[in-house]
């Protein structure tokens, strides 16, 4: 260390000044240009960040979200007692739903009724466009209950519709 110390003194005293300021010049520019660097790299990656969310939030906007509800009609004289599911889908998203699957649904009892629970079937919708409603009428996945109105305890809905 003070042999470079000394050799700068001799060097400044023997007219290599401006040698050596060159060199602490271009020195600190490097140091200037990789920092330069690093932050430019940190703020590309988090502009990148920004812009995937907004694509997303902008996806999300554009898809389809579908709520249900359901009614169950007593046959006309048919068979007295017999209630026939019609499951109401109402599209209140922003987008087009295409090729909604319903997931088979089980209606569970209260307890006083023989039967535990029941499964509906519901048949695929092509489409709904934004704000359409359609109804679609279910069919009983195994023997149809004796008597379903009154038996209804509650539904697990959450899971059960999917579309594209």
């Amino acid at each position: 260390m003070n042999e470079l110390l000394l050799q700068i003194i001799v060097d400044l005293v023997n007219g290599h000044l401006v040698e050596w300021l060159t060199f602490l010049v271009l020195f600190a520019t490097l140091g200037f240009v990789a920092y330069y660097t690093f932050v430019t790299n940190k703020l590309q990656k988090t502009s990148e960040q920004q812009i995937n969310e907004l694509i997303r939030q902008r996806r999300l906007s554009k898809m389809p979200s579908i709520i249900t509800d359901i009614d169950l009609f007593e046959t006309d004289g048919l068979k007295p007692g017999f209630f026939v599911p019609e499951l109401n889908l109402l599209n209140v998203g922003n987008g087009l739903a295409i090729g909604i699957k319903l997931e088979n649904i089980s209606i569970s009892f209260e307890p006083e009724i023989a039967n535990d629970s029941v499964e509906i079937k519901f048949l695929e919708l092509d489409f709904l466009r934004k704000t359409q409603t359609k109804t679609i009428t279910g069919q009983y996945v195994g023997p149809p209950p004796q008597s379903i109105k009154n038996g209804i305890n509650y539904w697990l809905f959450s899971r059960y519709i999917e579309c594209n």
